[in-house]
Parts: C-alpha cells; structure tokens; sequence
C-alpha cells in the first residue's frame, strides 16, 4: 500500500505543479503549444494512472478504508507538494531546470515496474478481458460520468490556472516569478541604514 500511496503522491505533484508553472511558461515565455500539449498529454497519463491504481489499492487494501485513506491522502499530500516542488527546482535551477521535474516520475515508474515484475503482476497482453453472460454497456450513464468529469476538471482546472496566471502577472507575482526564475541574478536587499 505504501507504494501505490507514494506513487499517487508522486502523479499528483504534476497536478499541483502545472499551476505554479503556468505564469512562467505563458506570462513569462510564451510558450502557448508547448504548455497545452504538455499538459494535453499530462492529462492522459493521470486519466490512465488513477482508475487502475485506485482499483489496483482496493484490492491491495481489502476493502480497508483505513488503507484507501491512506492511498487517498498520498494524492492530496502529492497535489499540495507540487507548487513547493516547481518553486525549489526553479529557485535551484531555473527555468532551464525544469526537466528535472521528471525525476520523480522517473524513479516512481522504475519503482513501480520493478514491484510488478518482482511479484509477477505484470500487465498480461494480448488477452482478451471475459464478459459475464448477459451484461450490457451502459452508454447513457457512461456518457453522463464522462461529461460530468470533464465539466469539473475544466472549472478545477481553469480556477487553479487562469488564478496563478492572474496572480502572476496582474498582483506583480510576475515580478517576484522573474527575479526567481534568474537564480544567480537575485540579490539580497540591502540592510537598512541606522537613524541617527
């Protein structure tokens, strides 16, 4: 459980990290495609990642809430690290630094692949998933869940980013975000002088 709970805090940072770095991708550099597709292609990843890992819990917890609980909160630890995460890399390393966002991910999927493979869990291929005898898809309450998701992420996601972009660039943010995107240019405000 530990290591689903983990690697659902590690794909959540990326959720909470996309709204710290929209004003420096799109205030700051205008980078308009390159943000949305790779946001476009975050999204797939989360929307692929958390049904399996969330069933892949439940069974691993045996129907425990206590255990969901915990796999729930590595998420929610995960979405409020993601701002700390992109301010430390960048104060660090700067935008050029950003790549080092993946590290993460990377370490979590090796984890996560060698975990699998160690227990002989590994994704089966090429085998077709069984039907039980008389089961129908449901089309219409499938494309209202659907529809639902997608009107909530877009609200959640838009409040989440266009408030950082406002922020950012409208409340002088943008100021800040650029003597911080510039490690080496930061200086240290100088020591006011005594009264006398």
């Amino acid at each position: 459980m530990a290591l689903l709970a983990g690697s659902h805090a590690v794909d959540d940072i990326y959720h909470g990290a996309v709204a710290a770095l929209l004003p420096f991708f799109i205030a700051g550099r205008h980078y308009y495609l390159l943000t949305w597709l790779t946001i476009a292609l975050s999204g797939v990843g989360v929307a692929a990642f958390h049904p399996e890992v969330a069933r892949a819990a439940r069974a691993a917890s045996g129907d425990s809430q206590q255990a969901m609980s915990v796999f729930s909160v590595g998420g929610n630890a995960g979405f409020a690290v993601g701002p700390l995460f992109v301010a430390a890399v960048r104060v660090a390393a700067g935008t050029r630094g950003t790549v080092f966002l993946a590290v993460p991910a990377v370490i979590t999927g090796v984890a996560v692949y060698a975990v699998l493979q160690r227990s002989g869990h590994a994704p089966a291929r090429g085998q077709p998933v069984k039907r039980q005898d008389g089961a129908q898809d449901d089309w219409g309450g499938f494309a209202l869940l659907t529809s639902t998701v997608i009107v909530r992420s877009i609200f959640s996601f838009g409040l989440s980013s266009l408030l950082a972009l406002y922020v950012g660039t409208s409340l002088h943010g943008g100021r800040q975000g650029n003597r911080y995107s510039r490690p080496c240019s930061w200086r240290a405000p100088p020591a006011p002088s005594p009264r006398g």
